[in-house]
């Protein structure tokens, strides 16, 4: 009886402990799968709960380390760094390198340098702690530098869910949501739909209004499975766009299917137009790795792509594929070691001018995965790589890169911590130097009042005189009077930003000249030739900008934009990314083959023709006083222009 009694107590104490057993084993469970699905907010509880009631040190063990994790993802940089400290003390080296990521993410860079050079000094052979060592230096450098490019995030299309891959196409925006319509919704642990990434559409023409736009569905090549990025041939008649795609079973009685990525292609033909069922695009593809993130030329001959196959330097690499004389796609060729790292390169963009645009954890930068570029040189092949700096990249996840038309604008994708969702779209603009366009009668200077933060005021250099500049079309003007020096001066954020001295006359042989003098920096000139149709009067007066309002950023906002990686002014979404071309000329009847010299010093330091659109450009170096010519008369005789030559480097922008 007594061992029945035991028998009977030994299950009782079974049965009790087996539900607590259980409900560990679900905790870490669900916190896994919320972790995998970047929702780390929700992982937490579950995490806590598995340090706590945890069946095994192993368990418990794991659920800290991703619990630290998880706040640091989520800029919880205090309580990361804490529970990173105390299992770096029990001698983990994996927490050890976590640690100093969290520092380093915390913008704690000294701190995090001593990290990772115990950690160098106990992996030394892991490549990432040289290199996280090396980005702590760097990563000090790109907060130090002056900064390339504004950001905006483009918060009126992102969710609380995730919207990757943006790029302009046919008037609108075509990118990859995670969001609710999707055509493939399964069932979440919370009892909540998430739903695959599928492609959308939304119209913009680059203004503000366009923006409150309705996405959707971008027709004809969504399946239950994921879309997207996706990428578009100039003439928009063709789409390469990455799709998941069942894989095969490891063996015969195994149930599980291991899908990969690949790159499909449809083309637009038809009346009506629609576009062709998806297909396999390329003869790289493969269901033992996955092929991905194409991004195809404008002339559809040329695709740059990431991939993890076998034989690359890291976890995947980029590659690049040409179109033979047939037809079909070359073997891929992987972009060489100064590009791909041990780490993941990937999302990779090509601007159709010799550049790719990239996201990398193995190259030194400011967070995780940063956006980085790099050029092809003939005889080097793939090199120079750069990162974009602050405030492209931040302590997130920076990807998806693209740029519209070689403009210096375009949009990226971020997780950064001030975002609407789990990865956002964000608008950039690269900071440009000062330009200033010339026709037969009217001085013309680029606005980028509102988004650089840029004041004007003009002024006669004598009198001191303040003067008017009109404003058309985005664009301050003013008609100059011959004998005049005027003085343009450009304040930036309140600061001195360039102070130019200029005048207009006409020489001994009747060409019109400018004598242009930059005081702090360089600038561009754009000379345009032509006869004009009408009146510069008949664009009216609509503004008058003649003005120094002062405007200062404190230190706190600046250290703020710099680590989170986005401006926090809202920013007119025109100056940003509109990118219809503006004709500000048509009162001209364009000329080209006309010639354009710039002397500087007496001397004649560059001669061109003014190309298919009219116009020649140059660069005046700041303290260099440029005379610039017109040449029509005696020693300006008509040039014939090479309409075909391939020395000709200008293009309209």
């Amino acid at each position: 009886m007594r061992h029945v009694k035991t028998f009977f107590s030994l299950c009782v104490v079974l049965l009790l402990l087996l539900p607590a057993t259980l409900h560990a084993q679900r905790n870490l469970e669900k916190a896994n799968r919320f972790f995998g699905l970047n929702q780390f907010e929700k992982a937490i509880p579950f995490f806590i709960k598995e340090m706590k009631e945890g069946a095994s040190s192993e368990d418990k063990l794991e659920a800290a380390y991703r619990l630290a994790d998880c706040y640091r993802l989520l800029g919880d940089f205090e309580n990361a760094e804490e529970i990173y400290k105390k299992l770096m003390r029990k001698g983990g080296a994996e927490a050890m390198f976590s640690y100093g990521s969290a520092l380093k993410a915390a913008a704690k860079y000294a701190e995090a340098k001593k990290v990772f050079e115990k950690y160098v000094r106990k992996k030394p052979n892991d490549p990432r702690g040289s290199m996280m060592l090396k980005s702590c230096d760097i990563a000090q450098k790109l907060l130090d530098a002056e900064w390339q490019y504004d950001v905006r995030e483009l918060s009126s299309i992102n969710t609380p869910n995730e919207e990757i891959s943006p790029i302009v196409y046919r008037g609108g925006i075509v990118f990859s949501s995670q969001r609710p319509g999707g055509l493939k919704p399964f069932i979440s642990l919370d009892g909540g739909n998430e739903v695959l990434l599928d492609l959308y559409f939304i119209e913009f023409d680059g203004t503000e209004t366009s923006l409150t736009n309705k996405p959707y569905l971008f027709p004809g090549l969504n399946t239950s499975m994921h879309e997207g990025p996706a990428s578009f041939t100039s003439d928009g008649q063709t789409v390469y766009y990455t799709t998941t795609v069942k894989g095969k079973r490891k063996s015969k009685g195994d149930d599980v299917v291991q899908n990969t990525l690949q790159i499909f292609v449809s083309e637009l033909s038809g009346n009506p137009a629609f576009w062709s069922e998806g297909r396999s695009a390329i003869p790289a593809n493969s269901f033992k790795y996955s092929v991905m993130h194409p991004s195809v030329s404008s002339d559809g001959n040329m695709m740059v792509f990431a991939s993890n196959m076998a034989g690359g330097y890291g976890g995947t690499d980029l590659y690049i594929i040409y179109r033979k004389k047939d037809g079909e796609w070359s073997a891929p060729y992987n972009l060489g070691p100064d590009v791909n790292s041990s780490e993941n390169e990937l999302f990779p963009f090509y601007n159709n001018d010799g550049r790719v645009y990239f996201s990398s954890n193995g190259h030194p930068g400011m967070g995780k995965l940063d956006i980085f570029e790099c050029y092809l040189d003939r005889e080097y092949g793939w090199t120079g790589v750069r990162n974009l700096g602050v405030p492209i990249n931040s302590i997130g996840d920076d990807i998806c890169f693209t740029e519209i038309e070689n403009t210096g604008r375009g949009l990226f994708v971020s997780d950064r911590i001030n975002g609407t969702g789990k990865a956002d779209i964000y608008a950039y603009s690269k900071i440009q130097p000062l330009e200033i366009e010339l026709d037969e009668e009217r001085v013309w200077i680029k606005d980028n009042s509102a988004f650089n933060a840029f004041t004007y005021g003009l002024t006669n250099a004598e009198t001191k005189e303040e003067l008017n500049l009109d404003k058309y079309r985005g664009y301050y003007n003013f008609t100059p009077k011959p004998g005049i020096e005027y003085q343009l001066a450009i304040r930036k954020d309140g600061f001195s930003f360039n102070r130019i001295i200029f005048s207009i006359s006409n020489n001994e042989h009747g060409n019109r000249e400018l004598h242009i003098l930059p005081k702090k920096g360089d600038i561009k000139i754009k000379q345009y030739t032509g006869q004009a149709l009408a009146k510069s009067d008949s664009l009216g007066i609509l503004q008058n900008l003649a003005n120094f309002e002062e405007k200062k950023i404190s230190l706190f906002e600046r250290i703020k934009i710099a680590i989170m990686g986005a401006t926090t002014e809202e920013y007119d979404i025109s100056k940003l990314l509109s990118y219809e071309p503006v004709n500000i000329h048509e009162n001209l009847e364009l000329e080209p083959g006309v010639a354009v010299k710039l002397d500087i010093d007496d001397t004649t330091v560059e001669e061109k023709q003014s190309n298919e659109q009219g116009f020649a450009s140059f660069i005046i170096p700041k303290k260099d006083q440029g005379v610039l010519t017109v040449m029509r008369n005696f020693e300006g005789k008509r040039i014939p222009f090479p309409y075909n030559s391939a020395e000709e480097d200008e293009s309209v922008e």
